[in-house]
């Protein structure tokens, strides 16, 4: 039986509003170290007796070491050598999403695309930005790749000073942001500077307009959950860790639903509508229906579920309970969308849409 949650994300991907989030528990399932395995690395290269937070250690590690020190101890250390991607990883290709982001040094995500047919462009430097086709999926290093290790922010001043440092992309992954929602994988959520892109974010857009995100996660607690839910992410418990391998077969247990989902999905394009058009395309008690209400039509979104000139591949009949999605910036009280549906007078073409209406 399909949760809930696995539907929404289904939904969204198939729709092209999801952009998947990958942290570096992914990594630990093929033996690399972790957030806290870093840490004790780093804590026992400096003698140092008390527990520190990842960040705070390695601005230590740079002052008392130098920065070369530091960045070559990480790129050892994340270094995947003979380790390959875990089953996990190789789920990853078959969800279908077009723009990944991870804050992980290693390439265990570069060997998976490649495995699958799907090298991508590879996003390190606000430069990386302008090289793109939109046949190509973008992976987005946020942190820097131990293969370029100039290009690698890992102190706690590297990762406050991110929107310095690399402006184009902040300003891309706050685009993101408000555009798509966000799949978190293998993601804690700790890093300084992405908190800091959700608390700008929530502060301009407010609670209401930010974008439903989903992560998935062992051990959440309430605490966590409701952290995470002031920022409209949902959490999805996977239950207590137990340690790889049976963690990693967990979270495939979870994504592989997703994936048969997505494989059994029509490709749904938002196609948007201005008020004329719309005027046009919605139907007419849809629009009595707004005006009785106290609403003039200024928009309708729509998504073709059908289209008979394609070949079934393409476009499958949507799986039972699929809506339409509505982006948030239309769920406030001064808006009312009432859900519909089209078929043009050939039936060659099938549309289920939103009409929005304003006071």
């Amino acid at each position: 039986m399909f949760q809930p949650s696995q539907r929404e994300i289904t939904s969204l991907i198939t729709s092209g509003c999801c952009t998947l989030f990958v942290g570096a528990g992914l990594s630990m399932g093929s033996n690399l170290p972790g957030w806290q395995e870093l840490t004790e690395y780093l804590r026992r290269d400096l003698g140092c007796s008390h527990e520190y937070d990842f960040p705070k250690l390695a601005q230590a590690y740079e002052k008392l070491r130098s920065r070369k020190a530091l960045i070559s101890r990480v790129c050892e250390l994340t270094d995947r050598k003979s380790k390959g991607p875990t089953t996990v990883h190789r789920l990853l290709p078959h969800l279908g999403i077009q723009t990944w982001i991870t804050t992980n040094y290693d390439d265990l995500l570069e060997v998976t695309l490649g495995e699958s047919g799907q090298p991508p462009c590879i996003v390190i430097k606000d430069e990386d930005l302008a090289h793109r086709s939109q046949r190509v999926l973008r992976l987005v290093k946020l942190h820097g790749d131990r293969r370029c290790p100039d290009s690698i922010l890992i102190t706690k001043n590297d990762l406050f000073a991110v929107r310095q440092k690399r402006p184009l992309l902040w300003g891309f992954l706050m685009n993101e942001l408000v555009q798509s929602s966000i799949l978190f994988l293998g993601y804690s959520m700790r890093d300084p500077d992405f908190n800091q892109i959700q608390a700008e974010l929530l502060h301009l857009l407010g609670p209401g307009h930010l974008r439903r995100s989903y992560a998935a996660m062992f051990d959440g607690d309430e605490i966590q959950k409701a952290d995470c839910d002031t920022r409209n992410i949902s959490i999805i418990d996977l239950g207590p860790r137990k340690g790889d391998p049976d963690d990693t077969d967990t979270l495939a247990g979870f994504l592989e639903p997703i994936v048969n989902l997505v494989k059994q999905s029509p490709r749904i394009p938002r196609e948007p509508h201005d008020a004329v058009e719309a005027a046009k395309l919605v139907p007419a008690e849809i629009q009595a229906q707004l005006q009785e209400q106290g609403y003039h039509l200024i928009c309708c979104l729509e998504y073709r579920t059908y289209c008979a000139v394609f070949d079934e591949r393409e476009f499958l009949p949507v799986p039972a309970g699929w809506e339409p999605f509505l982006p948030p910036a239309y769920r406030g009280s001064e808006y009312l969308c009432i859900q519909y549906g089209r078929v043009d007078e050939a039936r060659t073409n099938i549309w289920k849409g939103w009409a929005i209406g304003k006071k």
